[in-house]
């Protein structure tokens, strides 16, 4: 997990090394900086959060091969 810092509502992260291949990511706002995202009684998260190819679950997270995207060789 990265900590990354939000500056006029922006953040940039940089992954360094990055292999080619198959990547999903998932981003959240941990608002009270508890290091997880927060969730209600019945399991919905309290916090904003994100998933790459800005997808969206049904009744939970999106399925990995809908999130999933390719960082190819240029």
């Amino acid at each position: 997990m990265a900590k990354v810092e939000v500056i006029d509502q922006k953040a940039l992260v940089i992954f360094d090394d990055l292999k080619y291949g198959t990547y999903t990511v998932v981003i959240f706002h941990d608002q009270n900086a508890n290091g997880k995202i927060d969730k209600n009684i019945l399991g919905i998260p309290k916090e904003s959060y994100g998933h790459s190819n800005n997808v969206r679950g049904t009744l939970g997270p999106p399925s990995f091969d809908k999130a999933i995207f390719e960082f190819e060789e240029p």
